[in-house]
C-alpha cells in the first residue's frame, strides 16, 4: 500500500508535536542536571553544612573542566589539518590536497574555529552536549570599482557584465575618446557557516539513541 503524502500542515504539526517532547524531557530532566552541574562549576555548591561550618568554596569541579577543556582544545585547535584526505590514487592527490587546505579554510579562517571547539567543548563538559550547526549562507555584496582610460567599446563591454551595476562614465580631457568611471560589482560572498547552539536550543526526542534520521533532531 502506498503511503499517503503528508500535507505541509501535517507536516508541521508532526514537528511540533516532537518539539514538545523534547522539550517535556528537556525540563524534566536534562534543565535540572545541568544547572547543578553549573552551580558546582561556579562554586555555588556543595554547601555549609551548618551555619558555623567552613565557608571554603571547592573549585574541584571548575579546575577539572577547565584542566580537560584546554586538552581537548589542544588536540582539535592547536594545529592545522583539522580534517585530512586521502587520495584514492595517485591521480587525486593534488584535489586531495586541496580540500585539506579548504577544510582548514573554512573552519580557521572563514569562520572562528579556535572559539568554536571552546565552546563546543565546554558545552559537552558542563551540558552533556555540545552543539554546532554547519550551513551555507548564500550572501551578496556591492563592491564599488574605479576604472580609467577605456574605449568605448570596452566600457560598453563592461556595462554588459551580469554582474556589474550604476556605471557612469565620462570623457577624460587629457585624452579624447577614452572614459574613466565608476561602477558597483556584485561579489558572491556566499560561504560556510558554522555556529555554536546553545544546548538548550538543541532538541532530541527522548527516545532518541542516536543522531540517525530515524529520530526527531532539531
Amino acid at each position: 500500500m502506498k503511503d499517503k503524502e503528508l500535507t505541509d500542515e501535517a507536516v508541521g504539526v508532526l514537528i511540533d508535536r516532537k518539539i514538545n517532547e523534547s522539550l517535556i524531557w528537556y525540563n524534566a530532566k536534562l534543565s535540572r542536571e545541568r544547572e547543578k552541574v553549573m552551580q558546582y562549576y561556579n562554586g555555588e555548591l556543595p554547601l555549609r553544612q551548618s551555619p558555623g561550618s567552613s565557608s571554603f568554596i571547592s573549585t574541584e569541579v571548575y579546575d577539572a573542566v577547565e584542566s580537560m577543556k584546554s586538552q581537548l582544545l589542544e588536540t582539535f585547535a592547536a594545529g592545522r589539518e583539522i580534517a585530512k584526505f586521502d587520495p584514492n590514487s595517485p591521480q587525486d592527490s593534488e584535489e586531495a590536497r586541496i580540500a585539506t587546505a579548504y577544510c582548514d579554510y573554512v573552519i580557521f579562517r572563514q569562520n572562528d574555529g579556535y572559539h568554536i571547539f571552546s565552546d563546543v567543548i565546554h558545552d559537552g563538559l558542563i551540558a552533556r552536549v555540545g552543539v554546532a550547526k554547519v550551513y551555507w549562507e548564500d550572501n551578496e555584496e556591492n563592491i564599488e570599482e574605479e576604472f580609467d582610460d577605456l574605449s568605448e567599446e570596452e566600457v560598453m563591454a563592461l556595462a554588459a557584465e551580469e554582474d556589474v551595476s550604476d556605471l557612469q562614465a565620462e570623457t577624460d580631457e587629457d585624452s579624447p575618446g577614452l572614459y574613466s568611471g565608476k561602477l558597483t560589482r556584485k561579489r558572491d560572498s556566499s560561504q560556510v557557516k558554522i555556529e555554536v547552539l546553545n544546548p538548550e536550543e538543541f532538541c532530541v526526542e527522548p527516545q532518541a539513541k542516536h543522531l540517525g534520521p530515524e529520530y526527531f533532531c532539531d
